[in-house]
């Protein structure tokens, strides 16, 4: 489901007027009703089905956690370790967060949206609510699970890039700003490559045969040509792939 738009555009649903405010009352809008939202989650939960639901401002983001909750509260966990989603999910109630992780809902950001629009969240959101947008230090540290991906094609298909953004907190073109935005909320690349394999497993509902290299997991690998867990991180985005396996046959090799 789609509950809103993006900051940028003033369509991403936020709970105090944005702050170069087009209009009095410029909240941005959801895109659903709530009221049908609501029942569109409560219906799924009431058969066990996950729900994934496109939400950036805090206002969609906190409406669509109360619905998360009354439908847990009202049914129980969902079944066979799925798992509700929330996609994109740019900035945050104070509180919202630990509500994330507490009800087990999946965190689907794409890192590269961090510097999309340079100055932008300062023009749009103000220096008060900034602190509260992408953070991913703070998500993790709040036990919530993030699931990572590129938001194609938005920005580009390339890992790295995601992977180079998550740990330094810089664009991957221009690689600015100097020391990352909001500095902060970087992770580290083990927690980087986490989130985007078994997190990404756990959005897509299959996180009991994928994301890890276990016994009894699907063996679907990806060998690189270095080690990304010690490499310099302007190296990051020069790695590449040597070979792909899924379940346990080489489909790539270079």
């Amino acid at each position: 489901q789609f509950f809103d738009g993006v900051s940028s555009q003033h369509t991403a649903w936020v709970t105090e007027p944005y702050t170069n405010a087009q209009f009095e009352g410029d909240c941005g809008r959801p895109t659903v009703e709530p009221g049908l939202m609501r029942s569109y989650i409560m219906a799924a939960a009431g058969k066990g089905y996950p729900v994934r639901i496109h939400a950036i401002g805090d206002a969609a983001i906190h409406a669509a956690l109360d619905f998360f909750e009354e439908a847990r509260a009202t049914y129980g966990p969902l079944p066979d370790g799925r798992r509700n989603c929330l996609e994109h999910l740019e900035n945050f109630l104070p509180g919202d967060i630990e509500r994330l992780a507490d009800l087990q809902v999946v965190g689907a950001v794409q890192p590269p949206h961090i510097t999309l629009d340079p100055g932008g969240p300062e023009r749009d959101l103000g220096q008060e609510r900034v602190p509260l947008m992408w953070p991913f230090r703070t998500m993790l540290d709040e036990g919530a699970t993030l699931a990572f991906g590129t938001d194609s094609p938005v920005v580009d298909v390339n890992s790295m890039n995601v992977l180079y953004t998550a740990v330094t907190r810089q664009d991957p073109e221009t690689h600015a700003p100097c020391g990352g935005w909001l500095p902060a909320e970087r992770i580290s690349m083990a927690e980087a490559l986490r989130a985007y394999a078994q997190g990404s497993a756990a959005a897509a509902g299959r996180e009991r045969e994928l994301g890890t290299i276990e016994p009894g997991m699907l063996a679907d690998v990806t060998v690189l040509d270095r080690n990304v867990l010690t490499c310099e991180e302007d190296d990051i985005q020069k790695t590449r792939v040597l070979a792909t396996f899924v379940g346990g046959r080489c489909v790539y090799e270079r």
